[in-house]
């Protein structure tokens, strides 16, 4: 067997992207970082990774990772805290005008939580679900709004793509791996031709909705093998991947 290795340059990432203004890490930043730590969201994590995959893959899937954490974790803060959510509702409707808002509980849950929601409700239209189809309709209109590095692996994809391609995209970083997973399913460029899931390994201390496969029910190794997908990206820690 003939193993081919080649290097594609790229140019550096422009300064600025013609992206819709605000951006969902706009928004998302003026909450206050003890918001954050109530609602027991790793926001200055989240916020490192965030920029990451900004450098690496550009502001779309920046923000498409910065949406389904987010997601992730407040999903989580809502149902350990369901009771208690219900609690404060009923407090500040029956008790409100008569116990100052101190006495009703130790720890309330903060009025914040509301805003963030909306500004998820806001953006779902502009992301897919967790789990998608090679047929969404996610508006990612071009590529214009990924790095050069990312148009290149979009090149690279359709000069090799046959009815019998199938490849593994080696990177660095699990969400990495999670968001350009999605992207590739999503761009007009590669409709019809690429079907992909990523896998990853849970490592130490490892959260979040990126350390899970979550394009498509079922093993995604065994799917590769059955030619059901035909990429796949998996974390490397060893390799200098995308």
């Amino acid at each position: 067997m003939i193993y081919w290795k080649f290097i594609k340059e790229y140019p550096f990432a422009p300064e600025e992207y013609d992206y819709p203004s605000p951006s969902i890490h706009q928004c998302l930043k003026v909450v206050d970082n003890s918001i954050w730590d109530d609602l027991q969201i790793p926001w200055r994590q989240i916020d490192n990774r965030y920029w990451v995959t900004f450098y690496n893959l550009g502001p779309y899937c920046a923000s498409m990772f910065l949406f389904h954490e987010i997601q992730y974790h407040l999903e989580r803060f809502l149902i350990e805290n369901k009771q208690k959510i219900l609690d404060d509702l009923s407090h500040s409707v029956e008790l409100e005008d008569i116990i100052p808002p101190t006495a009703l509980s130790s720890k309330r849950i903060p009025d914040e939580l509301y805003f963030v929601i909306d500004i998820l409700q806001d953006f779902q239209s502009f992301f897919p679900r967790n789990k998608i189809s090679s047929t969404s309709s996610v508006p990612v209109s071009n590529l214009d709004w990924c790095t050069p590095k990312l148009k290149v692996l979009v090149e690279i994809l359709l000069e090799h793509h046959s009815p019998t391609f199938q490849g593994i995209i080696f990177v660095e970083q699990r969400h990495d791996a999670s968001t350009l997973s999605k992207v590739l399913n999503l761009l007009p460029e590669l409709h019809g031709k690429i079907r992909s899931a990523f896998l990853v390994g849970q490592g130490v201390n490892a959260d979040g909705v990126s350390t899970r496969t979550d394009f498509c029910e079922g093993d995604p190794i065994k799917l590769f093998r059955d030619h059901v997908l035909n990429t796949r990206k998996q974390i490397d820690l060893a390799s200098a991947g995308i």
